[in-house]
């Protein structure tokens, strides 16, 4: 559903352009200040907003820009002092990612899988101004016929990017491509890699994670599918291997994060059946929590000492469990299953609590303070206590159909963005209280992206932000 013009700020240029820049790049770039949104779901992958922005906002109230963006992807939008980095796939049929109902109606989920597509797919990855949207530099960075399709209510550009200030590392999945950007658009390498088959062929979906404070800096590329699952380590500076593990056959599509605790830091990967923490600097294996059934869309959260993670599959919910910081080798997630609807009591496992079918679907878990929000793709947001799992309470948010948008927060409030536009806003509280309801036209997968006052929202053909209006005179 297009947007209807709002002064949108759009510059027109070539995508046939094997480099499509304005003013060129010239060697490596000074860093731009320090990223303040640096990969998906923000700083440490916990969707927590450093500065508050608006908390309503309509195409006439608080929207400061909306320009269209070329091709589709439901990748976030990254945020790195006054500039914004995107990618997108541009389909020469013009194509874009639909919402879920179209994606089911559509004659390749039903039986025969995906097709691959004939005609090849620009890759691009895009800088403009967080101030008014206006684009600063795009880059495309392979034009290629992908090897496999993926499910119409998926993308080409799924994968958020990540970027340290100096550098943007994007994950083209569906073609096997990692590629480094200066922060003015120019390559500085590439790594190449297998395209294998996933679920019903949905396609990939994991976002790359970055670690710029280990020696290496790393890059994380996490890949699991049906055929040869693996999780790799690329050194920052030239993008070299620094080390590769294989992980169990299955599909996931949840994000890599890195758990910072007093116990030290972990990789924490989610994947069919188990959530694995790595070293981050050699790969070795720190800990593993088994026998979770199911695979992963929501990435895990990191909440101080605990972690919080978990899953459902279609029609039905997975569990939901925190995980204490300091654990070491192999364990199940339930040592004694809990009674229906009740936390584990069992204090020998590092697993705090797990209560049975709460876990999200698509959106991640958010943490605020001592409490855990989850919202399902239906729509209902439940709020639990962080020590027990304990249930405050639970809601269906009116209208919200199929929620796929991870929420994120501000502290005070909790933001819950619909695929419709709707984007609801809760107090982060024990008690319910709906504070606002915005809407923007248009179809959202994308998990929004906020800093310094703005956020920004994606949809299937436009990037919004919105910022506090200045007074009228």
């Amino acid at each position: 559903m297009p947007l209807p013009p709002i002064a949108a700020l759009f510059c027109t240029l070539s995508l046939s352009s094997p480099l499509a820049l304005a003013g060129g790049p010239a060697g490596l770039a000074a860093a731009v200040d320090g990223p303040a949104w640096p990969s998906f779901r923000g700083a440490a992958g916990a969707g927590r907003v450093p500065t508050p922005h608006p908390a309503q906002w309509s195409p006439d109230e608080n929207l400061a820009w909306s320009v269209e963006v070329p091709g589709g992807g439901w990748s976030s939008p990254l945020i790195a002092g006054d500039r914004v980095f995107l990618t997108t796939a541009v389909q020469g049929d013009g194509r874009r990612p639909v919402g879920f109902a179209a994606g089911v109606r559509a004659p390749e989920t039903r039986g025969a899988g995906a097709a691959a597509p004939t005609a090849a797919v620009t890759f691009r990855v895009e800088a403009r101004a967080l101030g008014d949207g206006a684009l600063l530099w795009g880059r495309d960075v392979a034009t290629r016929v992908p090897p496999r399709g993926v499910h119409p209510s998926n993308s080409f550009a799924t994968e958020t990017p990540a970027t340290d200030g100096e550098r943007i590392v994007a994950a083209f999945g569906a073609i096997g491509l990692v590629v480094c950007l200066s922060v003015d658009g120019e390559v500085l390498w590439t790594y190449d890699s297998a395209v294998h088959p996933t679920t019903a062929d949905f396609g990939p979906g994991s976002s790359v994670a970055l670690a710029s404070d280990i020696e290496p800096a790393l890059a994380y590329v996490q890949s699991d599918n049906e055929a040869a699952s693996s999780l790799t380590a690329l050194r920052l500076a030239d993008g070299a291997v620094a080390w590769r593990r294989e992980r169990p056959q299955g599909t996931s599509w949840s994000s890599p994060i890195l758990w910072r605790s007093s116990a030290g830091v972990s990789l924490v990967v989610a994947g069919p059946d188990a959530v694995t923490g790595y070293d981050p600097a050699s790969g070795d294996v720190r800990w593993r929590v088994e026998e979770i059934g199911g695979t992963f869309s929501a990435s895990p959260t990191a909440a101080g000492e605990r972690l919080v993670f978990g899953n459902s599959a279609q029609q039905r919910r997975g569990p939901l469990a925190v995980l204490c910081a300091g654990c070491a080798g192999s364990f199940p997630l339930r040592q004694a299953r809990p009674a229906e609807g009740q936390e584990s009591a069992n204090v020998a496992s590092p697993v705090l609590w797990t209560v049975e079918r709460a876990g999200p679907s698509f959106g991640s878990p958010i943490a605020v303070g001592e409490l855990v929000f989850v919202v399902d793709g239906q729509g209902i947001a439940t709020c639990r206590e962080l020590a027990t799992g304990a249930t405050l309470w639970s809601e269906r948010l009116p209208e919200a159909f199929n929620v796929v948008a991870s929420p994120w927060t501000d502290g005070e409030r909790v933001f819950v963005l619909a695929e419709g536009g709707t984007t609801f806003v809760l107090a982060a509280a024990r008690e319910y209280r709906l504070l606002a309801r915005n809407t923007l036209p248009g179809t959202y997968w994308a998990t929004p992206s906020a800093a310094d006052g703005a956020l920004l929202l994606r949809s299937a053909d436009r990037l919004h932000c919105v910022r506090k209006s200045a007074p009228a005179d």
